[in-house]
């Protein structure tokens, strides 16, 4: 059965035990910036970032390419980020893949989790107690399907409903064809993976294509705006360091 982190307690103790600041975070991703509002340690409202001029200068926030990032140099320490050893060349970790793994290696110190980020593009890594262990990258299914268009006579479908439903049959269309192997492609993915790789670990899926996971991986957690907790958690660290 699906289970939906946020409807359980694990966030919600785990910031109980901590300050309940008011502060914004910010999440520049691969496709549109969105803005969280977290209101006496409370995720109050996640929306687009309309206006640039709405985002505090106090904001914590995280950008792929750098728009106007927070500073967390901090919190390394040698290959340590935030207590958690990082076991992967830093300069080429993504902020979102670093800075939501040091949030779970905290939520869940002594458990085996895999983080699934299915987004623009679909990160799978793997956090410890020994730290950030490393993962793997692949295009977001959205991405997969619209790679179609580079040819000048397939069409793109990433903005069309999508299933990862298998085909009964062999396609009969274009359409079909490109569908049933974008299904294919991320089924494959999870299929290669286990039991190996994701036997026994807590599984996290976030992101915004995270839904379409949720039928194929049926002990996962689903965690809508781990970014935006991750900033949260992170800029309370920054601020307990300063104090200290």
């Amino acid at each position: 059965m699906q289970n939906h982190l946020l409807n359980n307690t694990d966030i919600e103790s785990f910031f109980a035990t901590r300050g309940h600041e008011s502060m914004q975070t910010v999440d520049y991703g691969n496709s549109h910036p969105h803005l969280a509002t977290f209101t006496n340690g409370k995720l109050e409202d996640v929306s687009p970032v309309k206006d640039p001029n709405q985002i505090l200068e106090t904001a914590m926030i995280s950008s792929v390419s750098k728009q106007r990032e927070t500073e967390t140099q901090d919190l390394w320490q040698g290959n340590t980020f935030c207590d958690m050893p990082v076991h992967y060349k830093a300069r080429d970790l993504g902020k979102d893949r670093l800075f939501q793994a040091a949030f779970l290696y905290h939520l869940y110190p002594r458990e085996e989790v895999v983080l699934i980020d299915a987004g623009t593009f679909l990160t799978i890594d793997f956090i410890n107690e020994q730290g950030f262990q490393g993962g793997f990258i692949f295009q977001g299914i959205k991405t997969f399907l619209a790679s179609y268009k580079a040819a000048a006579r397939l069409p793109d479908l990433s903005q069309k409903p999508f299933t990862l439903d298998l085909p009964n049959s062999l396609p009969s269309s274009t359409e079909e064809a490109i569908t049933g192997a974008s299904a294919h492609y991320i089924q494959g993915i999870f299929q290669s993976l286990a039991p190996s790789l994701l036997k026994n670990k807590k599984i996290i899926l976030t992101g915004g294509e995270s839904t379409y996971l949720e039928a194929i991986l049926n002990n996962s957690l689903t965690v809508p705006h781990l970014i935006h907790y991750s900033l949260y958690f992170l800029k309370q660290e920054m601020q307990l360091r300063r104090l200290s």
